[in-house]
């Protein structure tokens, strides 16, 4: 087998493997028609550290989002989320999402609660929508790594390097 051809053979699949390491895209449910009374939860960074600030992104289906406030008490962050109902159409309408941002928090499980408040006269007393927990981690120190597509180009480079070498040797 000629040395060329496996140089190259090493170099695609190098550059494939990278490529297929890239995560998915993260989906979510703001916008999307939920059924019922679904509601939406979705933390930024996912897994916070006790240095990172998050936020949250809240919405319920048939409810349009004004503003969302929260707040840590102890071991438990309480959502409240503001808005109006959505009167009744043929199809639910599209989640309508808002942020609340909080933080950073000391290492541990929080308990997240999500209220919604009616904008009415006079507005609503808050009513329990959705529950969920919260991990955040120690935090950790920055330690610099390369990117995927630097260790793709380094590669690339080594072996054509090695290829320009073999070049000249043979000659």
């Amino acid at each position: 087998m000629p040395q060329w051809l496996l140089l190259l053979a090493v170099v695609v699949s190098l550059l494939s493997s990278i490529a297929q390491a890239e995560p998915p895209p993260r989906l979510n449910a703001c916008g999307d028609r939920l059924p019922g009374n679904a509601a939406v939860g979705i933390f930024a960074p996912p897994v916070p550290s006790a240095s990172e600030a998050i936020t949250i992104t809240v919405g319920v289906s048939g409810f349009s989002a004004d503003a969302a406030t929260a707040i840590q008490q102890g071991n438990s962050i309480n959502v409240t989320l503001v808005g109006s109902n959505i009167t009744f159409e043929a199809l639910p309408p599209p989640t309508v999402c808002t942020t609340a941002s909080f933080g950073p928090l000391p290492a541990g499980t929080y308990a997240v609660s999500l209220f919604l408040v009616v904008n009415a006269s006079p507005p609503t007393t808050p009513a329990l929508v959705a529950t969920t927990m919260l991990v955040v981690a120690p935090a950790s120190s920055y330690v610099p790594t390369t990117s995927n597509a630097i260790l793709a180009t380094l590669a690339a480079l080594l072996a054509f390097g090695g290829f320009l070498s073999l070049r000249v040797r043979a000659t």
